[in-house]
C-alpha cells in the first residue's frame, strides 16, 4: 500500500511539474509575442470571440491617441465609427464576418477610417488573421496609416487627368471617359471638338497671358453652357471637347449651336 501511494505521489508530482513546464513555455512564448507585437512599425489590435479589444501595441496607442488599458473591452467598431466609413455595411462585414477566407479573398486589405490623435480623419488599411487558443479565438488587426499615400495619388492624379490653366478635364481624361462610357453602355454619346479660330494670332500680337485669359473665359462660358450629362475638355492648345452621354444627346445640333452662340459672345482684354 505504501508503494502504490508513493507511486501515486510521483504521478501527481509529474503531472504538476508538467503542468508548471507547459505554463512556463505559455509564458514565454507569450513574452516573446509580446516584445513583437510591441516592436512592430504597424499598429495592431487583437479582439476577442466577442469583437472586444483584448489587446493594442505602442503603435496604436500613438494612432488612435489612447492609451492600451483604455481600449481594452472596448468593442472594436468604437475605433472605427460608422459614420466615417465609406460603406458602413461592408466595414462591419469585413470586421466581423466569421468566414474569413471568404473574406480575404474578396478583400485581402479594406480601406477603414478612424479618427487620428489629433481628431483628424485618417485612412488605414486592414489586415484580418485570426487566433485560436484553447476555447478562445479571436483576431488581430494589422493597421497601417495611408492618409498621405492617398493624398499624394489624388494629386498626381488631378495632375494627370486635369488641365492645369483652365481646370477642365485633359485629352487623357476624355478619353478615359469615353472609353468607360463606351464599355459600360450603349446608349447614344455624342462627342464635339471646338477650336478657336486665329488664335495664334492672339498669342503673336497680344501678350502671353491674354491668350490664357481667352482660354480660361472660354473654359467658363463651357461649363456654364452645356447642359446637364455632357463633360467639358481641353483637348490641347486652343481645342476644347464635349461629351455628351444619356439624354443630354437629345437636339444635339441646336445644342451646341446655342453653346456656340454663348462662347462667342465678345470678349474684352483691357483694351482689346
Amino acid at each position: 500500500a505504501g508503494g502504490r501511494d508513493l507511486l501515486r505521489a510521483i504521478e501527481r508530482l509529474a503531472g504538476l511539474g508538467e503542468r508548471l513546464l507547459e505554463r512556463h513555455d505559455l509564458l514565454r512564448r507569450n513574452r516573446i509575442a509580446t516584445q513583437i507585437l510591441q516592436t512592430t512599425f504597424s499598429a495592431m489590435v487583437v479582439t476577442d470571440e466577442h469583437g472586444q479589444v483584448t489587446m493594442a501595441n505602442r503603435a496604436a496607442e500613438a494612432l488612435f491617441g489612447m492609451r492600451a488599458r483604455r481600449m481594452h473591452g472596448m468593442p472594436v467598431d468604437v475605433l472605427f465609427p460608422t459614420y466615417l466609413q465609406q460603406d458602413p455595411l461592408g466595414a462591419s462585414t469585413w470586421l466581423h464576418s466569421e468566414d474569413l477566407d471568404a473574406v480575404l479573398a474578396r478583400e485581402p486589405q479594406y480601406h477603414l477610417r478612424t479618427l487620428g490623435s489629433k481628431g483628424d480623419v485618417r485612412t488605414l488599411e486592414a489586415t484580418r488573421c485570426s487566433w485560436r487558443l484553447g476555447h478562445g479565438h479571436g483576431q488581430a488587426i494589422i493597421l497601417r496609416d495611408v492618409t498621405e499615400d492617398l493624398e499624394q495619388q489624388a494629386t498626381l492624379r488631378q495632375i494627370a487627368l486635369y488641365d492645369a490653366l483652365t481646370g477642365l478635364p485633359n485629352r487623357a481624361a476624355i478619353i478615359e471617359t469615353l472609353t468607360a462610357r463606351l464599355e459600360s453602355s450603349d446608349a447614344p454619346l455624342g462627342l464635339a471638338v471646338l477650336g478657336l479660330d486665329n488664335f495664334k494670332t492672339i498669342n503673336d500680337t497680344l501678350v502671353h497671358a491674354a491668350g490664357d485669359s481667352v482660354l480660361q473665359t472660354t473654359a467658363s462660358r463651357l461649363r456654364s453652357a452645356v447642359p446637364a450629362g455632357a463633360t467639358v475638355g481641353r483637348f490641347g492648345g486652343d481645342e476644347f471637347a464635349l461629351v455628351f452621354s444619356d439624354g443630354a444627346t437629345e437636339g444635339l445640333a441646336a445644342r451646341l449651336a446655342e453653346t456656340l452662340r454663348l462662347v462667342g459672345e465678345p470678349l474684352d482684354l483691357g483694351q482689346h
